[in-house]
């Protein structure tokens, strides 16, 4: 039998391995990215989508070179030297294994190991970095300046104009039925809106027979329905947590408390970890912060908010940036507890010189931007993003 060589700079274990619907109602790839939906609506039953066109295509396309044009994010991702899902998921996997599985025309003989559920975008907060894909708060928020004739902010208004017409990327049709093989895969993901105040996650997690099933939960730790969880033995607790400082972290993850979410946190007596979204917002408090994820003895996982770009760290000041560089080197000297215990960590920041240490060609527009955008959220949210972040430069 002849052995598959696959092209390196290509291969993902996640088309092989992973299967996820997304909030606009199809199955799609298994990154978060708003590209990679494949046109096979969530009505239909999971186990005849495993094998679409769409994802053998993404098999093969990762196995002869291709850069398939929906995984757009880790491209990205890679192109500015940072550390990307695709490479961090293969890293998990026999790559061996997974391909002895595979058919030649693409379709996998197994069903898949990972299955990532959203059911909708129903949310009780609006992060700054989130968007109505993912949220009813900023769905709400946007239809209210709509209604006042207010301009959209750009990245908001792409996904209105490219996403929303026509499209329910609230899932409300998803029927939890479909999910057909929820007792054959390995491990269960749940993500959303906010997962714990969604009831058609309360009816899937009811449905789940084999209670031994791994499952993860996204969360923003506002809610957790302690009693519903208990029946899971291998049950992992995502919790999403940019800051340590209240105000900060409201204005964040607004409107929500931190001292409320931490202390859920702390409640929960399964497997956990903390999710950290690096921005302009936090980034220059990494220290503090992971200071305090130090005494909470959990394993840290760690993202860019790269989308929208008016909020990424690539858009600091030269002089932050620099500062930003000297803080991560010096953790890293002094073998700071989050750094040592978090490989995904330490990859992303060993190359953060290669994200900071350049200026974006499209700098000037988008810091104008990012300071009119500031002065919208301010307004409608009654936030006051001057005083809790002072070092943000405004242009006009």
């Amino acid at each position: 039998m002849n052995i598959i060589q696959p092209h390196p700079d290509t291969f993902c274990a996640v088309p092989f391995t992973n299967i996820r619907n997304s909030n606009n109602g199809e199955w799609g790839t298994f990154c978060d990215g708003i590209i990679g939906g494949s046109g096979q609506a969530t009505s239909d039953k999971l186990s005849l989508v495993w094998n679409n066109e769409f994802y053998k295509q993404l098999r093969l396309d990762s196995i002869n070179g291709v850069k398939n044009s929906n995984c757009t994010q880790c491209w990205r991702n890679e192109s500015t030297g940072n550390f990307s899902m695709r490479k961090s998921e293969t890293a998990c996997y026999s790559t061996t294994d997974i391909l002895s599985r595979m058919n030649q025309d693409g379709t996998m003989r197994t069903s898949p190991e990972v299955l990532d559920i959203k059911l909708g975008n129903l949310c009780n907060a609006k992060c700054i970095m989130c968007c109505q894909l993912y949220s009813s708060q900023h769905e709400a928020e946007i239809a209210q300046w709509k209604k006042s004739g207010i301009t959209l902010p750009s990245a908001l208004n792409y996904i209105e104009n490219t996403f929303a017409q026509g499209r329910d990327y609230r899932a409300t049709g998803v029927d939890v039925d479909n999910f057909d093989i929820l007792d054959s895969v390995k491990l269960i993901r749940i993500a959303g809106g906010e997962p714990m105040i969604n009831p058609k996650v309360r009816t899937l997690l009811n449905r789940i027979q084999n209670i031994n099933v791994k499952i993860e939960i996204i969360t923003n730790l506002s809610e957790i329905d302690f009693e519903l969880l208990s029946r899971f033995p291998n049950l992992h607790i995502t919790g999403s947590i940019d800051h340590v400082d209240s105000d900060k972290f409201k204005f964040i993850r607004f409107p929500l408390d931190y001292h409320q979410c931490i202390n859920n946190f702390i409640k929960v007596n399964h497997s956990k970890e903390i999710s950290f979204t690096a921005s302009i917002f936090n980034i220059l408090d990494l220290d503090l912060i992971f200071d305090t994820f130090a005494t909470l003895d959990v394993p840290v996982s760690f993202n860019y908010a790269l989308e929208p770009n008016y909020w990424s760290v690539r858009y600091l000041e030269p002089d932050q940036k620099e500062q930003v560089i000297a803080m991560v080197q010096r953790m890293m000297h002094n073998q700071h507890k989050v750094f040592v215990e978090n490989h995904g960590v330490n990859k992303y920041f060993k190359s953060i010189h290669q994200l900071l240490r350049s200026i974006p060609d499209d700098f000037s527009s988008v810091v104008k931007e990012r300071t009119k955008w500031l002065q919208l959220y301010d307004n409608t949210r009654k936030t006051n993003s001057k005083k809790l972040f002072p070092f943000i430069k405004d242009y006009e």
